[in-house]
């Protein structure tokens, strides 16, 4: 929630967030339609890499791929 928030506010301050507003767009369509939609980007990277090490970690990357030593690769 708090990279969420972060991310948000940096993007709420660059210049095409700017531009909507100033084009009469109202507030909700910019924070859905610009703000929030590149705010999740960095968010969803860092989801990403924190599944792939549950998976890794719970040794599980063998049996569930049914790779031979995956488990070893990943240690």
């Amino acid at each position: 929630m708090r990279m969420t928030a972060r991310s948000f506010l940096e993007q709420s301050a660059l210049d095409y967030v700017r531009t909507a507003r100033a084009k009469g767009l109202p507030e909700p369509a910019v924070a859905w339609r610009h703000v929030l939609r590149n705010a999740l980007l960095p968010v969803v990277t860092v989801v990403g890499l924190q599944i792939g090490r549950h998976v890794r970690r719970s040794g599980a990357g063998g049996d569930i791929f049914s790779w031979p030593g995956l488990n070893t690769l990943l240690g």
